[in-house]
């Protein structure tokens, strides 16, 4: 599932995001580092550098439970190109995005 996070189509990428995203919820220790391990990071990096809200709130959830999922992972997250997006959303214009991205900070530390 992972690879079609790089797909520009809109309705694959949500689905692989909110996929992933509720997979993380599920008690398998070896999921996030899965998920970590097939560039997932860098490829949320790249897209959420769109504007679109739907793209951007799917993400930052991911993110949060992702970094959530265990100190290894928040570290990932934290050291990956992403991080600094999430940082630049805390200050976004729409409180949607703006609260995603706390809630996805808040998990990192």
């Amino acid at each position: 599932m992972c690879q079609f996070l790089g797909r520009k189509n809109e309705e694959i990428y949500a689905g692989a995001v909110r996929y992933l995203g509720s997979v993380l919820l599920l008690d398998d220790p070896r999921i996030p580092g899965r998920i970590i391990q097939n560039n997932s990071l860098e490829k949320l990096a790249e897209i959420m550098l769109s504007t679109h809200l739907r793209y951007l709130k799917e993400s930052l959830w991911l993110l949060s439970n992702l970094a959530s999922s265990g100190a290894d992972h928040s570290r990932a997250v934290i050291s990956s190109p992403v991080f600094g997006r999430v940082l630049a959303l805390c200050t976004w214009h729409t409180s949607d995005v703006k609260s995603e991205a706390l809630w996805a900070l808040a998990m990192c530390v």
